[in-house]
């Protein structure tokens, strides 16, 4: 079976060093409540896990939100190859970022200057800036405190991908 890595565009992931990862884990402690195998990274430095159950999670950096989007690892793979890859990895703007120059390096993904659970946070290339992904989970901490999201709002319930496919649209990735 062809690795999950394989079925993404490399210009919408990257490959942390295990340092990062850990350090990840460790900044996110506070909302991942069981052990987790990370499975992907977004080039927006999102991380892809699976859980113990085998349900698929994705802890949103821009919102500091858990959002659960597949059952299993094979429900994952189909759903790479749907429209929800689009709104996980903005390929768009992905392909815009990297004409204006912005290309991340090794161990680097974009990051929003400023967070999209502002008025403000728009996605769009001058909101955005290639971070060292360590950099990325410092920025990430100072936004974010145990049980708030980004915007200093309790935690709640996210609609995975596969529900708002159908119904209401996603609210974290979908560019206005």
């Amino acid at each position: 079976m062809t690795p999950i890595r394989e079925l993404v565009a490399p210009s919408l992931t990257f490959d942390p060093d295990q340092a990062t990862i850990d350090a990840f884990l460790k900044e996110w402690r506070w909302l991942l409540s069981e052990p987790i195998q990370p499975l992907l990274f977004s080039i927006f430095g999102d991380l892809f896990y699976e859980a113990p159950s085998g349900t698929v999670f994705w802890p949103n950096t821009g919102t500091a939100e858990i959002e659960h989007i597949a059952d299993s690892k094979d429900s994952f793979r189909r759903l790479l190859g749907a429209d929800c890859a689009e709104e996980w990895f903005l390929p768009k703007l992905v392909e815009q970022l990297r004409a204006a120059g912005k290309i991340p390096g090794p161990n680097q993904c974009y990051t929003f200057i400023i967070p999209p659970v502002f008025k403000e946070g728009r996605y769009v290339v001058d909101n955005f800036a290639v971070i060292d992904a360590k950099q990325l989970l410092r920025v990430f901490k100072r936004r974010s405190t145990p049980n708030r999201n980004a915007a200093g709002l309790s935690k709640g319930s996210v609609q995975d991908c596969a529900l708002a496919r159908g119904g209401a649209p996603a609210r974290h990735r979908t560019p206005p």
